[in-house]
């Protein structure tokens, strides 16, 4: 059973108000890595939180700041320090706020940001609830990290809300690792937003890693709630909402991702809303991807609805994707897998993966991705597949079973063993003049292994004759 030293306060935390150049320093964060990890500020000796082991030093590797119920919780990071280690050591169940109330006030701000351990040890945290949508702040279980490690983290039944930086987990993360975290609920902001973590970006060559992940979240972005702030949604995912310098591992987010806005929306994905110069492998998406705009509606994926100078391997997305635009604006950058793909300084790979949703949009629909533009670097796309239906719901043109558009330079770009399903798409045209091994073929054929062999696909653990009347194999 689960006790509390004393009462805990439900109270609408106090928002700090964000440094005057955060937007700039962020903007440049790669380049100002040890600014965004910094120096942790010094702290009024207070916390009395207890060792995890009984033995060693307090707060260390060695014996770390044991969190066993929701007034512990609450210290971390006020009381005791920032730079801390620490382990959850029981199921904390957060007592439910009034309504327009939080029951939590996000570890780190981003003048003090997190940069610790915390190690969840498989507990559980359950009803977590922040309820502020209008906060210039990063909200989520932790509101701003740098250079932490995260692990072993499970949120059940989550409610979180804000405005810019929004996450289950974390709000906005600067390098670090985070691992072997479960969460399911629903997030909801405008801008950077994600069923794992708002923001995350690399940081003084320190990269965010983030592996063995599974979210059950429902992510809903709109436009925000004051008339007179931005219409604009950008940067929305089931995962992560942007992620810059990030590798992502295992991990899979199965809950529906909906952004509508009275203004323009870009960037929306199922597992990564925009994601530059980082890699996925061996991860999914499975939840419906939909975004609904007065303005333009632009760059939604599958899986990813930006993908600019990275990778993505053994990894695929099975939900739909529908994209328009009620205003009069352009509904159009649309995939099964990726919304807009670009390799500017270095290259942009697609290699074993598969798209399965229906694709719907008004103009640069693809099934695999929507747009694929080279502008200084290397294109390559090996053992893909794409076949769930693709309409344009306008135009005819810039549509494909493949790509809705593709930019090629058959100099640098190579597509081999890429394969799109002409019966469920309802396409026969590719939507790329690459010259490479693209086939375009019939349901059934793509039912047979013997298909996929010739073309040499390295068939790899994950991929299995899982149902003989699927496709693919």
């Amino acid at each position: 059973m689960l006790t509390h030293r004393s009462p805990v306060r439900l109270r609408r935390w106090a928002h700090r108000p964000r440094h005057r150049s955060r937007r700039a320093a962020l903007a440049v964060a790669v380049a100002l890595g040890p600014a965004l990890l910094g120096t942790p500020v010094a702290q009024a000796s207070t916390c009395d939180l207890v060792g995890a082991v009984g033995s060693g030093t307090l707060g260390t590797a060695a014996n770390p700041y044991a969190v066993a119920d929701a007034d512990d919780l609450a210290e971390v990071g006020v009381d005791c320090p920032l730079n801390g280690y620490y382990r959850q050591t029981a199921d904390i169940e957060l007592p439910a706020p009034s309504p327009g109330l939080s029951n939590h006030e996000p570890i780190g701000t981003s003048l003090d940001r997190f940069r610790g351990t915390f190690d969840g040890a498989g507990h559980v945290i359950s009803g977590l609830v922040i309820d502020s949508p209008s906060s210039a702040d990063p909200v989520g279980l932790f509101g701003s990290v740098a250079g932490a490690t995260i692990s072993a983290v499970r949120l059940s039944g989550i409610a979180v809300e804000g405005d810019v930086d929004v996450g289950a987990l974390i709000g906005f993360a600067a390098g670090g690792t985070i691992s072997d975290i479960v969460v399911s609920g629903s997030v909801t902001g405008r801008y950077k937003v994600g069923g794992l973590v708002g923001r995350a970006l690399e940081a003084s060559s320190v990269r965010v890693d983030i592996s063995d992940v599974a979210t059950d979240v429902d992510v809903t972005a709109r436009s925000h709630p004051d008339p007179s702030g931005s219409d604009h949604v950008q940067q929305i995912g089931g995962l992560v909402g942007e992620a810059i310098g990030v590798d992502i591992v295992r991990s899979a987010a199965s809950g529906p991702v909906v952004a509508a806005a009275d203004g323009l929306i870009t960037r929306v994905g199922g597992l990564v809303g925009a994601l530059k110069e980082g890699s996925i492998v061996r991860s999914s998406a499975s939840g419906d991807v939909s975004a609904t705009a007065v303005s333009n509606a632009t760059e939604v994926g599958g899986l990813v609805g930006s993908l600019e100078n990275g990778s993505i391997s053994a990894s695929f997305a099975t939900g739909d994707v529908a994209v328009r635009s009620t205003g009069g604006g352009s509904a159009q950058s649309v995939g099964g897998l990726v919304g807009y793909g670009e390799s500017d300084l270095s290259d942009f790979e697609l290699d074993n993966v598969f798209a399965g949703g229906d694709v719907a949009g008004e103009e640069y629909i693809g099934g695999l991705v929507g747009e694929l533009r080279s502008s200084g670097g290397r294109i390559d796309v090996s053992a893909a597949i794409a076949t769930g239906s693709v309409v344009a719901t306008i135009a005819t043109s810039f549509v494909g079973g493949l790509f809705g558009d593709h930019d090629n330079d058959p100099a640098s770009d190579s597509l081999t063993a890429v394969f799109w399903d002409e019966t469920t798409t309802e396409q026969t045209s590719s939507g790329t003049s690459n010259p490479g091994t693209i086939e375009r073929r019939p349901t059934a054929a793509l039912q047979r292994f013997a298909t996929f062999d010739a073309a040499g696909w390295a068939i790899v653990d994950g991929w299995v004759a899982y149902d003989p009347s699927a496709s693919p194999v």
